[in-house]
């Protein structure tokens, strides 16, 4: 085992009930599981700070692993085909030899390399969890209509006298591996570092189908396809 104690890593599962295969289908000409791979076998080769490794439980997640020369991590069937409660959809986690992980999502297919190190490299120095979140300086109602964080009696709108909110990025999951072997979960959320992401494109999300097909249009745009 490396004598590195944080690792940055990623993981997929074929299932996936919003966006059908959306890890293992064509992404204009490559995949979404590709492109993480790839960011990984850089990440590898050009930085000794971190170890990387993908996980997955299906036969090709391990073969492209292979064909990436990425570390693979075996995940059970239950784990990659259950939504919930954490500790059983990442229980591969709990005994693997580092303090930190760095868990990337998978479905980011514009997130650059050297946003993922320069974040990695944030969160170690924090030596704590860590979060990414998008600050939205606007007006917010609940379901109900109900304000969040204004008052309605306000005789006019202007975004500069209103409370920015923290919106979830879902770009990465900084946490221990203690922790979560004991409790189940990432963190203590009265003690998460929330990291200020700017929401820009490398932090494209992709969800459904609707997403796919919008992320894939503009990938075609970016590489002038």
């Amino acid at each position: 085992m490396s004598k590195n104690k944080i690792a940055i890593c990623s993981c997929a599962r074929l299932k996936s009930s919003r966006c059908k295969r959306k890890m293992t289908r064509s992404f204009n000409g490559s995949s979404l599981t590709d492109i993480m791979l790839g960011k990984l076998k850089s990440i590898n080769l050009k930085n000794k700070e971190f170890d990387v490794f993908f996980a997955g439980h299906e036969k090709i997640f391990l073969e492209k692993s292979k064909s990436y020369r990425v570390p693979f991590i075996q995940r059970t069937k239950k784990s990659a085909n259950i939504d919930g409660p954490a500790s059983e959809i990442y229980n591969f986690f709990k005994d693997l030899n580092y303090d930190y992980f760095f868990l990337i999502n998978a479905c980011m297919p514009f997130l650059k390399i050297s946003t993922i190190t320069k974040l990695a490299k944030i969160c170690k120095k924090q030596k704590s969890p860590c979060f990414g979140v998008f600050l939205n300086k606007n007006f917010f109602v609940n379901e109900k209509n109900q304000s969040i964080n204004f008052d309605k009696k306000m005789r006019v709108i202007n975004t500069k006298k209103v409370k920015p909110l923290k919106e979830f990025a879902h770009c990465f999951y900084f946490f221990n591996r203690k922790y979560f072997k004991n409790h189940g979960v990432f963190w203590n959320w009265n003690k998460v570092k929330y990291i200020n992401l700017s929401n820009s494109l490398e932090f494209y999300d992709i969800d459904d189908e609707k997403d796919f097909q919008t992320a894939s249009k503009l990938s075609k745009v970016i590489n002038n396809v």
